[in-house]
């Protein structure tokens, strides 16, 4: 069995002006005979004022427990 759970930073888009990121947890299982997946959106980063933002769509991810999960 493979398996993954990571967060990833999606493609940049433009949206209402700005150009913003999108941040996706990943996780998948793949076993002998089939597998499942999902991809979860946690938030987005955008750049405004010379400073970069961090908007979680969810309070459980922060920017503290999104950067831990990129560093793994």
């Amino acid at each position: 069995m493979k398996a993954l759970d990571a967060v990833r930073f999606g493609e940049p888009v433009e949206a209402a002006g700005r150009v913003v990121t999108p941040v996706i947890r990943v996780r998948y299982a793949v076993t002998g005979v089939g597998g499942s997946g999902s991809v979860e959106p946690l938030g987005l980063i955008f750049r405004e004022d010379e400073s970069v933002h961090y908007y979680p769509f969810s309070p459980g991810w922060g920017w503290e427990e999104v950067a831990a999960r990129l560093d793994e």
